[in-house]
């Protein structure tokens, strides 16, 4: 068996101290940020490309009530930054407990009377998009509204399915 070793004497390379620190840090950052689920660049999931895209595609908006029944979005950009999880936390709301979805309600009402909205209520509406086919760079049809629920101080109203016509 021949084994090649260094000549006695011979130098042998050592990697300095703060490689070995910054491949130790890195490769924890990277872990806790996968079992966290965090997205942090340049750790993230990549999700914009790990998902599956199709032509369709649904989400959420909200829409401040007036007293006199007109409607305007709710200004979440002009809300605390708390506010900014409203699409993340409607992929859940269908499935919440109601005093867990009256709560998270009342919360998005006194946000956008807070920013300045004269509000009496929130309407949650379904939001269906067909990318495909196109009309130039954008879609050819108009995405389809469907308003799901309806809710103000201490009450929520189920208006349609959240899942749309059966």
């Amino acid at each position: 068996m021949n084994v090649d070793r260094p000549a006695s004497g011979a130098a042998t390379e050592r990697v300095p101290t703060s490689v070995r620190w910054f491949v130790a840090v890195f490769f924890a950052v990277f872990v806790a940020s996968a079992v966290g689920g965090l997205n942090l660049w340049p750790f993230s999931g990549w999700r914009l490309f790990s998902q599956v895209r199709t032509g369709h595609v649904s989400g959420w908006t909200a829409e401040a009530v007036d007293a006199g029944g007109r409607t305007a979005p709710v200004p979440f950009g002009a809300m605390p930054r708390a506010y900014a999880s409203f699409g993340l936390l409607m992929r859940d709301f269908p499935t919440l407990p109601v005093p867990r979805q009256v709560a998270m309600c009342e919360a998005w009402l006194d946000g956008a009377r807070a920013a300045g909205t004269p509000a009496v209520s929130i309407r949650l509406v379904r939001v269906e998009r067909d990318l495909v086919p196109r009309a130039g760079q954008q879609p050819a049809r108009d995405p389809v509204r469907r308003p799901v629920y309806e809710c103000g101080d201490g009450w929520i109203h189920t208006i349609g399915s959240p899942r749309g016509p059966a």
